[in-house]
């Protein structure tokens, strides 16, 4: 090390970053070939390379993953990795705007702009000339002064001299494409950081022609406004309250042991887990347990019996549940619900003075085959259209598979056990709340099904008895549900607009379907927040399966207004009152 030294600041596995009295700084590599020959235009190199051993040399391994630019931000590094929440990666996939273009040395720089947060993006000057990358002139002059100096700009050259096999990896960088401030491009890179500023060098990047630009927009303007997959941050040093969290249980699926984990685990200071089982000889009372005694820490509590107050089944196994918690903020979740570490935080961060529920707009975890890909694409698409839309506009589509409601105001309308005489407690309930001036709002976080059995026929089932209560309950969606279908919509628009200006209905309707379709597989790209768990083809035929059968699982519903649940039969009156047929009797 040079003799002068004054200052070591910045130092991994890879590399040793020094001053001396002089004000240079000097770059040590502790492996071979790192270097490259026009780095030292920018920065004075030590000769002197360390030794490196077999125990301290780490193989550099590729993972790719797609984030926000401003969850980037947030990653820290681990090693040869960034960390993002439970995500490890090297790589990254962006989608953006480039908002700034300059060279610096023999790189081109492209800020690019996700509506998030931006970052800059850096690869060779060779290859943007090839590329025919127009830059800002006025960026270009200011950085062609800094170009010379150790100070301002060496965050910047630091950061490009540490990045490792540019060239090998730069040259994938298509030629002949033309890149101007404003284009929206993909760009597949590696991330570095140094002194707590990120970078993406570049390995590869395109123009988005695709639906993708489109996508990205939208996501954007949806992000904004339902915050979806985004955490808010605690703006009050106030620890959050408690939560008391009811899981009524029923039966084993092969998922749900792995399921009722996660609420085990969860990052939340105090909660308490409630869960009720209807039948004293219920297996999942094992599960339960189980689980108790691997997190003893966890404050958990099983209750056997229920009590009967109505004829909704789910009331009646979580009342005595309810009447026990200890906590004004009560989540009901159902059993097949998977929670990730932060949701329950999330959800309690969006109770504000005036908001009495937070619901979980309803979705899937990835799982495998047909009947999975069908309930990905009825949640991420007819549901969340709905879902959010009605959240816009202030309406009522809550739905209780995983919702937190306040205990006092529930209390002051009667208790859970109001709501007993209703199926559709779920519904009923918000319906209390919004009439007594409280508010809805959604979590940033879906509620993942993951239910361990998983058949066509089962799905279809949930969706003809979901039909059959919200005709129940309000009666003019007969005349206004069928409207919201994709084919039926599309019939009515073509016959108006060939009755009205003589066009060619066939073109009309085949061209709705062709947006309609994208349209959803943009909706539900957002949802997911990632890469999905089927190919384009899969989803047309899921789409087109789902959409043929909604208006005829909808016609069924009208037809026969009975309910099967579990092993249950119930009739509905108009107002959604429930009754029991053949009702058992509990002795």
């Amino acid at each position: 090390m040079d003799a002068n030294l004054i200052n070591i600041f910045y130092t991994d596995k890879d590399w040793i970053v020094t001053t001396n009295q002089n004000g240079k700084t000097k770059i040590t590599a502790r492996n071979e070939n790192e270097l490259h020959e026009e780095t030292k235009n920018f920065i004075e190199i030590e000769d002197k390379k360390p030794e490196t051993t077999r125990e301290n040399y780490v193989f550099m391994k590729t993972k790719i993953a797609r984030l926000f630019i401003s969850d980037i931000h947030c990653a820290v590094k681990s090693d040869d990795y960034f960390k993002f929440k439970n995500v490890l990666f090297a790589g990254l996939e962006l989608f953006g705007t480039v908002t700034s273009a300059y060279v610096h040395g023999d790189y081109n720089c492209v800020v690019l702009d996700d509506g998030t947060s931006n970052i800059i993006c850096l690869f060779k000057k060779y290859i943007a000339d090839e590329a025919k990358i127009h830059c800002d002139k006025k960026l270009q002059n200011f950085y062609s002064a800094l170009k010379n100096d150790n100070t301002d700009s060496l965050i910047l050259k630091v950061a490009i001299m540490m990045k490792k096999n540019t060239r090998d990896v730069l040259s994938k960088v298509p030629r002949l494409t033309e890149i101007n401030i404003g284009d929206t491009v993909r760009i597949v890179g590696k991330l570095s950081e140094y002194n707590n500023k990120k970078y993406v060098f570049i390995n590869r990047f395109n123009l988005d022609n695709s639906n993708q630009g489109l996508e990205d927009n939208l996501k954007q303007l949806l992000d904004l406004k339902y915050r979806l997959h985004k955490i808010q941050a605690i703006v009050s040093d106030v620890p959050p309250p408690g939560v008391s969290i009811l899981k009524p249980l029923m039966g084993v699926d092969p998922n749900l042991s792995s399921n009722l984990e996660t609420f085990f685990t969860m990052n939340y200071p105090s909660y308490e887990l409630l869960f009720s089982v209807e039948d004293k000889k219920d297996p999942a009372i094992e599960i339960v347990n189980t689980l108790k005694e691997k997190y003893p820490k966890v404050d958990a509590t099983i209750y056997t019996g229920g009590s009967t107050v109505g004829v909704n089944p789910k009331i009646n196994n979580i009342n005595t549940a309810y009447e026990a918690s200890n906590y004004d903020l009560i989540l009901i979740s159902d059993s097949g619900i998977r929670m990730k570490e932060d949701t329950l935080l999330d959800m309690v961060n969006h109770l504000s003075d005036r908001t009495g529920i937070v619901h979980q707009m309803p979705f899937t975890c990835d799982r495998n085959g047909f009947a999975a890909t069908l309930e990905k694409i009825y949640f991420g698409t007819a549901q969340s259209r709905i879902y959010l839309a009605a959240d816009l506009l202030g309406t009522n589509c809550h739905t209780g598979m995983s919702t937190l409601m306040r205990k006092q105001v529930l209390e002051q309308q009667g208790g859970l056990k109001k709501f007993g005489c209703y199926l559709a407690e779920d519904y009923f309930i918000a319906q209390c709340f919004l009439d007594n001036g409280w508010r809805l709002a959604i979590s940033s976080h879906p509620a993942l099904q993951n239910s361990g059995t998983c058949d066509v026929h089962s799905f279809q089932e949930r969706l003809l008895r979901w039909a059959k209560l919200r005709v129940a309950m309000v009666p003019l969606l007969i005349l206004l549900e069928p409207l919201s279908e994709c084919m039926v919509i599309g019939f009515f628009a073509a016959w108006s607009t060939s009755y009205l200006f003589k066009f060619e209905p066939l073109v009309f309707y085949l061209v709705h379907i062709l947006l309609w379709f994208m349209c959803d597989w943009i909706l539900l790209s957002i949802v997911q927040n990632g890469s999905l768990p089927f190919n384009k083809f899969d989803f047309i035929i899921g789409w087109l399966f789902r959409e043929c059968s909604g208006p005829y699982l909808f016609l069924l519903a009208f037809m026969n207004p009975a309910i099967r649940w579990r092993n249950r039969m119930f009739k509905l009156a108009w107002g959604g009152l429930a009754q029991e047929i053949n009702p058992r009797i509990k002795c």
